[in-house]
């Protein structure tokens, strides 16, 4: 560890936007897999509609992916 304390990390993170962009992404993630299950689609379906690759697609669920 680099000797910051875990309040010296936050603030970091909340003076970079760092939070608000995972929070977006989780946001992202949260509205998809909504939409999936509305629809009643699998990550593989919803893969090939987007022209994407399923793990792509996981990725995306897991918050993982830069959008």
């Amino acid at each position: 560890m680099n000797g910051n304390t875990f309040k010296q990390l936050i603030a970091g993170a909340l003076a970079s936007g760092e939070l608000d962009v995972e929070g977006a992404k989780v946001d992202f993630a949260v509205g998809l897999a909504r939409v999936m299950e509305t629809r009643k689609i699998n990550k593989a379906q919803l893969a090939q509609v987007l022209g994407v690759s399923k793990p792509l697609v996981t990725r995306i669920l897991r918050g993982d992916a830069n959008l």
